[in-house]
């Protein structure tokens, strides 16, 4: 994606060119205390929310169906990068509490991630995962005896 969709919320969405001039631009805009949230949308969310938390931001990723669920069930039909983000909104908003913080890979974890992806590759297996993009833990609901040790 060229852009992305920014809400904060009690403002309309604005929207900010997905490069690293973009996003560090509005970054140095936000609150030290600003928390976050996107949408795992393929690795379209994945710079964001790298440089968000190397700038000392809460960052939180949300799975695309949730949202997509939730949204429904605000009785939201539509679906636009406008709404999705407002949607996010509402979601921090009233989950934060019980949401964890995402936080990029170890090093050590990434290159664990980066082994089996590199293994799996020959398999086509759609449950392939890109390194670095997935908090810390994630990894142990699919790799128990990989995680062990990270």
């Amino acid at each position: 994606k060229a852009e992305l969709v920014i809400s904060v919320a009690g403002q309309r969405p604005c929207i900010i060119a997905n490069t690293a001039t973009g996003i560090t631009r509005w970054l140095k805009t936000v609150s030290e205390h600003a928390l976050i949230a996107m949408e795992s949308t393929g690795n379209y969310h994945a710079f964001l929310a790298q440089l968000a938390y190397l700038h000392g931001l809460t960052v939180y990723i949300f799975n695309a169906r949730d949202v997509f669920y939730y949204a429904r069930a605000l009785g939201s039909r539509a679906k636009t990068d406008n709404i999705d983000a407002e949607v996010i909104v509402r979601y921090l908003q009233g989950h934060q509490s019980s949401l964890q913080a995402w936080q990029p890979f170890t090093p050590l974890a990434t290159t664990v991630a980066s082994t089996v992806v590199a293994s799996r590759s020959s398999d086509h297996s759609p449950e392939r995962f890109t390194p670095g993009l997935y908090r810390r833990g994630s990894i142990r609901c699919r790799y128990p005896s990989v995680a062990t040790w990270i």
